[in-house]
């Protein structure tokens, strides 16, 4: 009698790996953290639709691509960088829609894994969900630790889940602040931007190289 409701985008992580190893090559990951930083919210109107590896059925399905909308001859790469951490939380945005159409959503998201550790980019979900963010102290071993601790409650070596609870302690936060009304704005154009990638798949699917 237990289950477990979920959504997700498929490729976030590596689609800003790529463009992050294009803008800041061989450099520390917080140095595209700290470019980003230098855009504003909405990266001067740019929307970036992260689905590089394809998508979810929920995103259009494997054939789907992803892309840079409404780039002009005035973005810097910093916009780039800002418009594609803006990507993945507008793109998990929408995901938190279709999970709220199957069951309540908290008011409070916790975020894992590394880019959990972005203070920057704990904000940009915060704006981007309206909701309270919450990093816990586990941070990138979260999946592991849960499939650890489910296993352990199975074998009956655990009588439940409190000691995987008690390593959970909450160790920063984030608020919806000034720029949720912009990041609001960004997912209208977001859903169109990505229906519009939706669309074009068929059409780019033919065109890509493939090995005979």
């Amino acid at each position: 009698d237990r289950f477990v409701s979920a959504t997700s985008i498929f490729s976030s992580g590596t689609s800003v790996d790529w463009l992050r190893a294009m803008l800041t090559p061989g450099a520390d990951p917080q140095a595209f953290m700290d470019l980003a930083a230098r855009a504003p919210a909405g990266a001067n109107g740019l929307i970036f639709v992260p689905t590089l590896g394809g998508g979810t059925s929920f995103e259009g399905g494997p054939d789907v691509r992803g892309g840079m909308v409404g780039l002009d001859l005035g973005h810097s790469p910093a916009d780039l960088a800002r418009a594609a951490l803006e990507g993945v939380a507008l793109g998990l945005r929408a995901a938190l829609g279709a999970l709220q159409d199957l069951c309540p959503v908290s008011d409070e998201i916790l975020v894992t894994g590394g880019g959990a550790q972005s203070p920057l980019w704990r904000q940009i979900f915060a704006d981007a969900f309206a909701r309270r963010i919450v990093k816990s102290r586990i941070d990138r071993q979260a999946s592991t630790l849960g499939a650890a601790a489910l296993g352990l409650i199975g074998l009956g070596i655990w009588p439940d889940a409190s000691r995987i609870r008690q390593l959970h302690q909450p160790e920063a936060e984030a608020l919806p602040g000034p720029d949720a009304a912009m990041l609001e704005r960004a997912f209208a154009a977001y859903q169109a931007a990505a229906a519009d990638m939706r669309d074009l798949a068929p059409l780019l699917t033919p065109l890509r190289h493939r090995a005979p």
